[in-house]
């Protein structure tokens, strides 16, 4: 396809689009831009299938983990301004953290690249008080008393719990909530008008809902919602937090893109992209900082 105009590439797109949209196996929608400028913006599928609500162009799209991005940058900024070191220990800013092994072993640093050991937060606590968890430190309490998987830094495993903690993080440093802090420093700068993460039980007209599709099914054409989807409503915490669940439109997108543009952390020596994946595909925040003598990855 190397070979193919731009508008036979828009063509073959829609195409696909199309065609997966009748097997039931995309639902959403597609923004291209070029320098900045869209040249594709199209949606497809149901927002809602039980009201059959159809995907538009301004549709907010639940984000699920994508939200770990601008808890990244927030962090960075921190680090920027002087708030935050990345290698200090994380009871060098929450001094009552009960858990003296996590406040005195884990760094940001950890937290950003999953290689802290602080393990997750689903599992039958979360189950169980899913809605009764409202602000980050109600998550950072159902784990608080757990103790290390492995030595920080030795190996990489996904954690959720090391990004709520990274919350916290902005939310003492910062002395905002980690919700206006991200709203103040991150989406309004970068005019992310539509992204945020307002609780379930706030009417958002716009906001689709995710459905999750049942182990063993199969892909099939659809119209409704058929017996192997479900709607995830009933997995949902009470609002996203700052390891996910947030909602953003497709343009935001290209705000994103001159947000990082503009960012001190470009002009100081961030990583342009700091979400990144290490050679075995494990997701993490890239970290390079320069200084006239050293320089670290």
């Amino acid at each position: 396809m190397s070979g193919l105009s731009e508008k036979e590439l828009i063509s073959e797109l829609r195409a696909k689009l199309e065609r997966e949209t009748v097997e039931d196996s995309f639902s959403g929608a597609v923004l291209i831009a070029r320098n900045g400028a869209p040249i594709f913006a199209e949606a497809y599928g149901l927002a809602d299938r039980e009201r059959a609500i159809r995907n538009t162009v301004h549709t907010r799209f639940r984000l699920g983990s994508i939200n770990k991005m601008f808890t990244g940058v927030a962090t960075l900024q921190l680090v920027e301004a002087g708030k935050l070191r990345l290698d200090d220990p994380l009871g060098k800013y929450l001094s009552d953290f009960p858990q003296k092994e996590v406040a005195t072993k884990v760094t940001a640093e950890h937290l950003l690249n999953h290689t802290s050991g602080t393990g997750d937060i689903f599992g039958p606590e979360f189950d169980a008080r899913r809605m009764q968890l409202r602000t980050l430190s109600d998550f950072a309490k159902l784990h608080e008393d757990k103790g290390l998987r492995f030595e920080p830094g030795t190996r990489w495993e996904y954690s959720n719990y090391g990004f709520i903690l990274l919350g916290v993080l902005i939310e003492q440093v910062s002395g905002q909530t980690y919700y206006d802090y991200v709203r103040d420093h991150i989406y309004l700068p970068a005019q992310m008008w539509s992204s945020g993460s307002e609780p379930e039980d706030t009417f958002l007209p716009d906001r689709s809902i995710g459905y999750t599709r049942a182990a063993g099914t199969t892909l099939r054409p659809s119209t409704g919602l058929l017996p192997d989807l479900r709607p995830n409503t009933e997995s949902l915490p009470y609002r996203g937090s700052s390891a996910g669940g947030g909602y953003s439109r497709k343009a935001a997108k290209t705000q994103r893109k001159r947000m990082k543009n503009n960012s001190p952390q470009r002009h100081k020596g961030h990583e342009d992209d700091i979400f990144t994946e290490d050679n075995e595909g494990n997701e993490g925040i890239r970290l390079r900082t320069q200084t006239s003598s050293t320089r670290r990855s």
